[in-house]
């Protein structure tokens, strides 16, 4: 999600890339923040925990070690 809410085809065209995939590609990112927060907030709606972020090693607060390894992507 960018942070100016522009939808990413405005931003391609007053770039000037031929597509948004281009823009894409060249600006989108993820963080591991960015990761951690989407994490807690699928275990928040899907899950329906009460997840939470924390300092706990990179992983939500509710989250056991041995399982946060399991759960890892990559």
């Amino acid at each position: 999600m960018q942070k100016n809410d522009e939808p990413i085809k405005t931003l391609s065209a007053v770039i000037g890339h031929v597509s948004a995939e281009t823009t894409l590609n060249i600006y989108s990112h993820i963080t591991d923040t960015m990761q951690l927060q989407a994490a807690v907030k699928i275990d928040r709606e899907i899950g329906g925990t009460d997840a939470q972020m924390g300092d706990h090693g990179g992983r939500p607060s509710n989250i056991a070690p041995e399982e946060a390894k399991k759960s890892q992507i990559g």
